[in-house]
């Protein structure tokens, strides 16, 4: 079962990496993930929100192939970072992570929410 992203001709095509229309088939099986903080396998916390983003993202391909589902098979993803990134550092990870075909993404940042630890 596939997710097809496509842009319909009658409407100007995305400014970004993205697809304006996102079809899931009818029988698809709906996976909804809990958030995923920056750890890794082992539970660490890196320092850098390069390195916890990437982990996070990690974190979501390896809790999908649990079931056998890959990062093509993502709807929409939200990215909530609480701390500042370099857009470049940015979509160099977010393109690691989806391998050229991006799902639907919203990318928030949050500079004064914190963890209470």
């Amino acid at each position: 079962m596939e997710i097809i992203r496509k842009n319909p001709e009658n409407v100007a095509p995305p400014i970004g990496s993205y697809s304006h229309l996102t079809i899931v088939p009818r029988e698809a099986d709906i996976l909804v993930l809990s958030g995923q903080v920056g750890t890794d396998r082992d539970g660490n916390l890196p320092e850098g929100v390069e390195e916890q983003l990437r982990n996070a993202l990690n974190n979501v391909t390896s809790i999908l192939s649990s079931e056998g589902v890959t990062s093509e098979g993502i709807l929409k993803i939200n990215i909530w970072l609480t701390e500042m990134i370099n857009r470049d550092q940015f979509t160099a990870i977010w393109k690691e992570f989806h391998g050229g075909n991006p799902p639907l993404q919203r990318w928030l940042m949050f500079l004064l929410w914190r963890s209470p630890n």
